[in-house]
């Protein structure tokens, strides 16, 4: 092999290990990106697509970086977490252009990312060229064949889906959901009384949502929108509290909301639990109580951003900034009586006022003084995963 092949393989090794060490960073890149451009992922969408969406960018990500590393420029086999996006997005009617669109910017942030770090990776001008182009035609391969095999998927779910008669009722509900207006004979359900949304996933889930909808006794509409995704509406005011969940099922509950906007709202807000459900490995989360987790979830890099501002170099992971973090959070909701956070905490009092000032020297403000901001930073850190 000559020695000028060597050095280019070996600058394409090095683009593809940079890039490794911030595939997080570029994901979120991606995900902003595409909220940015492509109009139709509007909120509810984002909801239902956030989670596959971020699983398979993550995919692709490193599943490119794999083959450029390892030198495979031709076909490749779509990875497991984009042919699932597809199939969500399928169900949930979406358009195939706009989720090939995805693609095409998500293309675009990591050659971006490439041109950035190459002056660092190749410092030979006629080197760094080459690297480039020849990255640049790997990313086009890479895309376009997976972007055929995402094509197929979709479409062939999008068929099976809507020749079901049960497709017909969740395309109904769809409908609703984006706006139109049905006979409620059409559903077998009100839709101008109270409701209050469920969202629940997980192989048991169905289970234990019956067992809910029993016990209240009360009439329901509930679909199954996926997989193991069920959406539910329970015409009630009465907050329901599922009972004896399986491993793995997680459930969002929405506030109860009134007549077909309240119908559309209350499901938001159950797939907004639903999701920091999921995030923080919960059972059962209601959207009244993670409403301030569910607001990161609209711009999570904005988020993270916040989070690291607040709280500077308390963000890090660490052990001992999971016990100041924690010192924290049982002061602030303790109402800042230092006396309860030590019992929270099974320490005592001198303890507490030790790491509280330990806490405001890495602050370089008191804790009172940003309470709310802290607190939010706080329950945001825990739920984008920055430490636990």
């Amino acid at each position: 092999m000559k020695a000028g092949t060597t050095r280019l393989e070996e600058s394409l090794g090095e683009f593809a290990d940079r890039l490794d060490e911030v595939v997080d960073e570029l994901v979120d890149e991606v995900m902003r990106t595409i909220y940015e451009h492509v109009a139709t992922l509007d909120e509810p969408a984002r909801l239902q697509l956030n989670e596959p969406m971020r699983r398979s960018a993550s995919g692709n990500v490193r599943a490119a970086l794999d083959a450029l590393r390892h030198h495979r420029h031709g076909p490749v086999e779509a990875p497991a977490e984009a042919l699932d996006e597809a199939r969500a997005a399928a169900r949930m009617g979406f358009r195939l252009p706009d989720l090939l669109a995805m693609y095409r910017l998500g293309q675009q942030v990591c050659f971006d990312r490439c041109l950035r770090i190459a002056p660092s990776v190749c410092a030979d001008p006629a080197r760094r060229t080459e690297a480039l182009r020849i990255a640049s035609r790997f990313l086009f391969a890479y895309v376009d064949s997976v972007m055929t095999e995402v094509a197929e998927v979709f479409e062939r779910e999008r068929e099976q889906y809507l020749h079901g008669r049960t497709q017909r009722r969740v395309q109904m509900i769809r409908d609703i959901l984006g706006g139109s207006h049905f006979d409620a004979g059409e559903l077998g359900y009100d839709l101008l009384r109270t409701h209050v949304g469920v969202v629940a996933s997980g192989a048991g889930a169905n289970s234990v949502l019956q067992r809910m909808i029993r016990r209240l006794g009360v009439r329901s509409l509930s679909v199954a929108a996926g997989g193991d995704l069920i959406w539910a509406w329970l015409a009630t005011d009465e907050m329901p509290e599922p009972e004896g969940l399986e491993d793995g099922v997680r459930i969002g509950i929405g506030d109860a909301r009134a007549g077909a906007d309240g119908f559309r709202a209350t499901h938001r807000q159950a797939l907004a639990a639903a999701t920091v459900a999921s995030r923080l490995d919960a059972g059962v989360c209601h959207y009244d109580a993670v409403s301030v987790e569910a607001a990161a979830l609209g711009d999570e890099q904005a988020a993270r951003r916040f989070v690291e501002r607040e709280l500077g170099a308390l963000a890090a992971e660490g052990a001992r900034n999971n016990i100041l973090r924690a010192t924290i959070h049982a002061y602030l909701s303790s109402a800042h009586n230092a006396s309860s956070a030590a019992i929270r905490l099974g320490i005592s009092d001198r303890t507490v006022a030790y790491r509280l000032n330990t806490c405001e020297e890495h602050l370089g403000r008191p804790v009172s003084t940003r309470a709310a901001e802290l607190e939010t930073a706080l329950r945001w850190g825990r739920l984008l995963g920055m430490f636990g």
